[in-house]
């Protein structure tokens, strides 16, 4: 975004951390292969990120 407009001269973000915690497939009698993941229900926390020229 910098490069492609050089009248910004900084950006800030500001993001939720959400956890995404393990899914336990086997109560469905399924194989649990550690690929399905869900949110927690409360952010713990932010995450805040700022970039300038």
């Amino acid at each position: 975004m910098l490069d492609a407009h050089p009248e910004i001269g900084w950006v800030r973000l500001r993001l939720p951390n959400i956890h995404h915690l393990e899914f336990d497939l086997t109560r469905f009698d399924m194989p649990d292969r550690k690929v399905v993941f869900h949110p927690v229900d409360e952010p713990y926390g932010d995450i805040h990120l700022t970039v300038s020229r």
